[in-house]
């Protein structure tokens, strides 16, 4: 799975072109060449710690061999100034146009937001849905329009991106506040800016570039960046928002289905629901990538029963059964997806049945779920203080019915039924904490404010069966994955 693959899947709301599209014609052309001398100059200059930079002209560019090639191959006699716009940026801050057209070539890889001037209104302003993204690989170039709305680029990867930028000598240069009228913002530069963009606005650009990409986010590039951390023998990841959770915990079950599919062996994973935004992401990548499930068997860890004898109705909105349906089987190909015979809920009545099968064939690769609000994974409920029961007899326990706790009653009824306790089931089936501790790897995914408090218990206290995340700390494989708020003086 290359970068641009994985870009897309992080980007589920934005169409990622490539410049080889049909789609890039109205924009730009692509210009072959041999590119890998700017590249290593440009690789010479340092880069931005923070933040991104643009120079207009810059000697390790504009004056070497290939900048004089540039102009006498592509230029029509003019006089190119060869700079570099080279930094970190990952939003739509605004947009630009010359009178000239612009050359780029791709430093490092990175995505250019582009639209056209005819896409103004009346009014000179343009919605953000008039943007389109366009990926190039490091070394391609491209001759951007004239007409062409453009700005910094985004980056793909956490090291930043890196565009050489060729216009005719004298654009960008500053001129006189009274010449910054109808959007003319620096020589031959008229300047658009983003309503959102607050700092670019108070400097006198026009905010004329509204709405989101889709409506959906102001950020275009997610990626998987990370802080990483070992506390108490738990890798944590603390990444920065809930939806890159999402995405982190989606790409790590891609990455080992495609690995055991390439090594010709089973995916055996133990799944929740709760969290589940990550099975429409995972769907979309397993689709895109053309990977098949037929190999893989999905565990689920727990359902909500209406008795101890009975699962809750699938067409209910708190039914397990009928949230995978929906969020992932519904959602993947189905020349693609496992056979339902490979999705796997654990039944009341034949509990012993479950735990001989996951063993029956092999054990579990990975045990992917959350962390409840007592500490508990699955449906295995915090003991009570009071409970003799010691850590190992807790460890050992198999998959069961038992009565949910009322704390996490209250707390799912907020997600299911408006805060309506009344309306929450008071029974449940789980995979036990032996099905779990016994799985090769381990992953939590925790994605709510208030698991702060269970996390700073299941990581920094003791081992025991009143907070049963903290077991987990005996696996040497197991790795929690959290938002910044939530890890905020605890990772």
């Amino acid at each position: 799975m290359d970068n641009l693959q994985k870009l897309q899947a992080a980007n589920p709301h934005i169409q990622i072109h490539t410049i080889h599209e049909a789609a890039f014609r109205r924009y730009g052309s692509v210009i072959q060449e041999d590119t890998s001398a700017f590249c290593a100059a440009a690789e010479t200059i340092p880069f931005p710690e923070t933040g991104s930079k643009y120079v207009a002209s810059t000697p390790e560019l504009d004056e070497i061999p290939a900048a004089a090639k540039l102009r006498e191959d592509h230029c029509g006699g003019l006089d190119e100034q060869i700079g570099l716009c080279w930094g970190h940026s990952n939003q739509l801050n605004a947009l630009e146009w010359h009178t000239c057209n612009e050359f780029n070539i791709a430093v490092r890889e990175l995505v250019l937001l582009l639209a056209k001037r005819e896409d103004l209104d009346e009014d000179g302003r343009l919605n953000a849905d008039k943007v389109q993204a366009f990926y190039l690989a490091q070394g391609e170039m491209i001759e951007v329009y004239s007409d062409t709305l453009h700005f910094c680029p985004c980056e793909v990867t956490g090291s930043g991106f890196s565009c050489i930028v060729g216009l005719q000598r004298g654009t960008n240069l500053p001129i006189a506040p009274e010449q910054k009228v109808n959007k003319l913002w620096a020589a031959n530069k008229w300047l658009l800016g983003h309503e959102a963009n607050t700092g670019l606005i108070e400097r006198g650009v026009p905010g004329n570039l509204r709405g989101k990409l889709e409506d959906q986010s102001d950020q275009i590039i997610r990626r998987r960046k990370a802080l990483e951390k070992v506390i108490n023998g738990v890798s944590c990841r603390v990444v920065e928002k809930e939806w890159d959770v999402y995405f982190d915990m989606a790409l790590t079950m891609f990455e080992e289905i495609v690995k055991n599919n390439q090594a010709g062996k089973p995916s055996v994973f133990i799944v929740p629901v709760g969290p589940t935004d990550q099975y429409p992401i995972l769907a979309k990548l397993i689709n895109s990538q053309r990977v098949s499930l037929k190999n893989v068997h999905f565990f689920n860890m727990d359902e909500y029963l209406v008795s101890p004898t009975q699962w809750i109705s699938e067409d209910n909105p708190m039914s397990f059964h009928g949230r995978m349906k929906r969020e992932f089987y519904d959602r993947v190909d189905e020349s693609l997806v496992m056979p339902e015979s490979q999705r796997h809920f654990p039944e009341p009545g034949h509990e012993k049945e479950y735990d001989e099968l996951i063993a029956g064939l092999g054990g579990v690769d990975m045990c992917f779920g959350g962390l409840g609000i007592n500490g508990h994974v699955a449906f295995n409920e915090a003991a009570e203080a009071d409970d003799p029961i010691t850590a190992d007899a807790y460890a050992d326990l198999g998959t069961r019915v038992l009565p949910i706790s009322r704390e996490t009653r209250a707390v799912n009824a907020f997600g299911y039924q408006r805060g309506d306790l009344a309306g929450m089931p008071e029974w449940c089936i789980t995979v036990g904490m032996k099905q779990i501790l016994s799985s090769r790897k381990v992953y939590i995914a925790l994605n709510r404010p208030w698991q702060s408090g269970p996390l700073k218990h299941v990581l920094h206290g003791k081992m025991v069966p009143q907070w049963p995340g903290s077991l987990l700390r005996r696996l040497p494989d197991v790795r929690f994955c959290m938002t910044e708020d939530i890890a905020r003086g605890i990772v």
